[in-house]
């Protein structure tokens, strides 16, 4: 368009005429390039706010997704159960005597562990739905959909045993290692149940598990009554 426009200029003879040809193209010119930084403008904001809320629902630390994602994409995938009519797992995962390892080994090591727990766990996210996030301190929890309890306690040893043959060095060169306790609960989702009582009842069965010796996978096996309970009750 511009080109034609030069070559329009070309053969105006009337002075006039030619200056306001070329006033108009280089208003177009203009346009042109304002519109190109527009565009580039609003790409920008566009990949900044993708950027502020990737970083809302990552855990700074570990990289993986935190709490705040947990809360959120676990009611969804609840919704998608009642939906569905599937039955799904969560499973708490708490790293064992991790205040003896920041006690031993420092503050850094400790954070290492919670890196390399973080990358295993997230590495064994491969079917559809499945997510992992960092609760808080040493514990992490795994949504699982389309998932009873006995695959939920296959998956959960095999997680448990690959953390345990982890290694690590001190400050020293000497290896340590270290271990993790696993409590899992599935519900098939429906609107008269309540999500938080599947958390509550997960966290109930890693409290056992802790109890009972660490390094080692609970479950609890929940009752539609437990499910659909109202009012929240204290965890012994």
């Amino acid at each position: 368009m511009v080109g034609s426009l030069f070559l329009k200029v070309l053969y105006i003879a009337n002075d006039y005429a030619f200056q306001l040809n070329t006033v108009f193209i280089v208003y177009i010119f203009y346009s042109m390039m304002a519109s190109r930084t527009f565009r580039q403008t609003q790409l920008e904001l566009i990949n900044l706010k993708i950027e502020l809320h990737e970083s809302s629902i990552r855990d700074p630390l570990t990289g993986i997704k935190n709490r705040r994602y947990f809360d959120t994409t676990m009611d969804i995938e609840w919704k998608r159960g009642v939906r569905n009519s599937k039955q799904m797992a969560l499973m708490l995962i708490d790293i064992d005597h991790f205040k003896r390892v920041n006690d031993s080994y420092g503050h850094p090591k400790g954070d290492e562990v919670l890196i390399a727990v973080a990358k295993l766990l997230e590495k064994n996210m491969q079917r559809a739905g499945e997510f992992v996030s960092r609760l808080g301190g040493e514990e992490f929890a795994i949504v699982i959909p389309n998932s009873d309890e006995n695959c939920s306690i296959l998956f959960a040893e095999k997680l448990r045993l690959e953390i345990s043959s982890l290694v690590f060095q001190d400050d020293a060169s000497k290896n340590f290692s270290i271990t993790a306790s696993f409590g899992t609960a599935c519900a098939a989702p429906n609107p008269h149940n309540r999500q938080k009582n599947l958390f509550k009842f997960a966290d109930k069965a890693l409290y056992i598990a802790k109890n009972e010796g660490r390094n080692c996978t609970r479950i609890h096996h929940l009752t539609s009554n437990e499910l659909s309970q109202q009012e929240d009750t204290v965890v012994e």
